[in-house]
């Protein structure tokens, strides 16, 4: 179920007109590799699909279920999330993503995909401050940096300042 709910949500991404063939951590690390930029992971490509796969049938299929509701009762979702991330509206994003309308089918699914990820980025966020001189850019998903759990607000409470260019 996990599996069918992570294709759903890419399909659904694309019939709404988003380019799911070309991402932006895509365009990314093309433009490392052009420019010969040392590029590390926050985490393997497989930890997250080990997560989902991790999560009980029930909480797998919860997720389907969630995706298909949102699917059929708010089409326009991800467009409302474009329309704020265009506009810098972090606070919109977090409500789209995390509130009550959001993209987690429940606590356990968002804890996991998103909370406890964000606590291990930061450690590794922390690390890299620490030890690495020069500019140190970093790329996660948008849902990571928006909401009362995010890591633009743990990396606020951890002391940093957070600027948006």
């Amino acid at each position: 179920p996990w599996l069918a709910s992570l294709q759903l949500g890419i399909l659904f991404i694309s019939q709404n007109g988003f380019d799911v063939a070309n991402p932006p951590a895509t365009q990314v690390l093309t433009e490392a590799k052009t420019t010969g930029t040392e590029v590390r992971p926050l985490e393997a490509s497989t930890d997250l699909m080990r997560k989902m796969a991790a999560f009980s049938e029930e909480e797998q299929v919860g997720m389907l279920m969630h995706l298909v509701t949102a699917m059929s009762e708010r089409p326009d979702h991800q467009a409302h999330i474009a329309e704020a991330w265009l506009a810098g509206d972090v606070d919109r994003i977090g409500e789209l993503l995390h509130g009550e309308q959001g993209a987690w089918s429940s606590e356990l699914i968002y804890q996991a995909l998103l909370v406890e990820r964000n606590m291990v980025w930061l450690d590794t966020i922390k690390t890299l401050m620490a030890e690495e001189n020069g500019t140190v850019f970093l790329t996660v998903g948008l849902g990571h940096l928006a909401g009362k759990d995010s890591l633009i607000t743990l990396l606020e409470a951890a002391g940093y300042e957070v600027k948006r260019h």
